[in-house]
């Protein structure tokens, strides 16, 4: 298995092997993002791809937003999706590693599902907060 960073400028070239793995977890976006919103932020390098590739088979990806907060940069893991990763996720975490020290980021940062918690945390990843949301409707407005 081999975890790397697609250059920009190939973009538009592994888009049609990662755009499923994107649309599954764009669907547990409750309409924050859309997978032609991620698309457009890869072509400008507002986010990375990373994709985890066993022989010519794409088994996982997610892309890697730059955060830049008041006191500290992070290295935001965002559309996160895959078949068996446990078996890539890992080694992904080191290269990813290495990209956010170059990138001067501190730390990573992630929201997802609650199974994410279990899938992390045997990485070193500790939950710091929940998100909570109440969407306005005829009940709640």
């Amino acid at each position: 298995m081999i975890v790397t960073m697609v250059p920009q400028k190939e973009i538009q070239n592994e888009w049609q092997r990662v755009e499923p793995l994107i649309a599954k977890a764009v669907k547990h976006a409750a309409g924050r993002t859309h997978v032609a919103d991620i698309f457009a932020d890869l072509l400008t390098g507002d986010q990375t791809l990373w994709i985890a590739v066993d022989k010519t088979v794409v088994r996982g990806c997610c892309t890697v937003r730059i955060v830049e907060y008041p006191e500290f940069r992070a290295c935001r893991l965002e559309n996160l999706a895959g078949n068996d990763i446990d078996e890539w996720i890992w080694e992904g975490m080191m290269f990813i590693r290495e990209y956010a020290h170059d990138m001067e980021c501190d730390r990573f940062e992630m929201d997802g599902r609650t199974g994410w918690e279990r899938v992390l945390s045997k990485h070193g990843f500790k939950k710091y907060k929940i998100s909570m949301e109440l969407i306005f409707d005829e009940e709640n407005s």
